[in-house]
């Protein structure tokens, strides 16, 4: 389940996915330039399981930077996925579910 806190609009990111990218597990919106708690909704639709990985940038904070890897779902385990950055922002996602895939968001911390 997603679970979006605190979200604001902020300049810097996008706010929509910027087209899709052709997967082996179907198509996947490109997200980059998104925020993160945005980013996990749209990946999430569209049946992907959003992993993140944190970078250290300039800012923004909680900017998906790019996508980075897409998974076989077998290798998503248990558990959430979840990543917060600044006021309390979270992104997260139940691993368990009938995902299509992981998929590895590089996000600015």
């Amino acid at each position: 389940m997603l679970v979006p806190k605190a979200f604001h609009e902020g300049s810097g990111y996008l706010n929509s996915p910027s087209g899709t990218i052709d997967t082996d597990y179907g198509e996947l919106p490109n997200v980059a330039g998104m925020r993160a708690d945005a980013t996990a909704s749209k990946v999430a639709q569209a049946g992907f399981c959003p992993l993140f990985e944190a970078q250290a940038t300039e800012p923004p904070s909680g900017k998906v930077i790019e996508v980075k890897d897409v998974r076989d779902a077998a290798e998503l385990g248990t558990g959430t996925s979840a990543f917060c950055w600044g006021e309390g922002s979270t992104a997260a996602c139940d691993l368990k579910g009938g995902w299509k895939a992981g998929v590895v968001l590089v996000v600015a911390t």
